[in-house]
């Protein structure tokens, strides 16, 4: 089995579908999660199913399409990285 204890994974559409599958299958395996979905209730629903797996999972909520970089998820996120 692999081993992701001390890794971030970033999850877009994690709200529903395989998104969150995948979501939780890497927070069980040890990743901390950053659950992405552009909509804020399927994505708050995929945070509280990992918490119930005992993991610290993070959400964003954004849209990612086109040609719009991966990091603009970054600048959502707290300032602070320690809490990941």
């Amino acid at each position: 089995m692999l081993d992701f204890q001390g890794r971030v994974a970033l999850v877009t559409g994690a709200g529903r579908g395989l998104g969150r599958d995948y979501a939780r299958l890497l927070a069980a395996r040890g990743a901390r999660v950053v659950v992405n979905d552009v909509n804020a209730d399927r994505a708050g629903s995929g945070v509280a199913e990992i918490l119930e797996q005992g993991a610290r999972p993070y959400r964003t909520v954004t849209a990612l399409w086109g040609t719009q970089p991966a990091w603009s998820v970054q600048r959502s996120m707290p300032l602070d990285s320690s809490t990941l």
